[in-house]
């Protein structure tokens, strides 16, 4: 496959408009709501930047994801990037399609899928972590004291606490019928490797 040549600038001013900060009730936004806005804040300032290259904030995720491993099983793909297997092979087949990455069988597991970044992979990851550089520098930057760690810290809190490791567990918080059989429920296991 040829490698494709990206000429294109890096993003050096960016206007957005930031998420608002209020309800639609007009009330300041709870923890969840100030979380929520600043995730969206960072994630629209990277799909800017990433556009012009046709490539996601996601994309960019799962190509420095594999990068940094060399070659994954897709399947890690999914608890790493704490995203669902269709999600992920949907990316995964969408940027071999655009001959970023290639796909091939595990030796030892043939139901299994090795993922790994092609040159042009790595070439793109190289121009897309460059363009971003300076936002993440303003990013490290903000977080770069007593308070950043904090809030960090804080962050990795609330994700382990609300993260659901055991099957069942949400049968266990859903109320009983009057009758006092338990509602059938479909589970839902995340994975969560800490």
């Amino acid at each position: 496959m040829s490698t494709t040549k990206h000429n294109l600038a890096p993003v050096s001013t960016l206007v957005l408009e930031a998420p608002p900060s209020t309800s639609e009730y007009g009330k300041p936004l709870g923890l969840v709501g100030q979380i929520r806005r600043a995730y969206l804040s960072i994630s629209r300032c990277r799909d800017l930047i990433f556009a012009p290259y046709g490539v996601t904030t996601d994309q960019y995720t799962l190509l420095n994801v594999v990068n940094n491993r060399g070659e994954i099983k897709q399947s890690e793909l999914s608890v790493i990037m704490f995203t669902d297997a269709n999600t992920i092979s949907s990316m995964v087949r969408l940027l071999q399609k655009k001959g970023l990455l290639t796909r091939t069988p595990d030796p030892s597991d043939n139901r299994a899928r090795l993922v790994k970044l092609t040159r042009s992979g790595v070439q793109m990851l190289q121009y897309l972590s460059r363009d971003w550089a300076p936002m993440r520098k303003r990013l490290s930057d903000c977080l770069d004291n007593e308070n950043g760690q904090i809030a960090l810290s804080i962050l990795k809190q609330i994700t382990a606490e609300m993260t659901i490791e055991r099957t069942g567990h949400l049968e266990s918080l859903q109320p009983a019928h009057a009758n006092g059989t338990a509602r059938k429920r479909t589970t839902i296991s995340l994975q969560h490797k800490r």
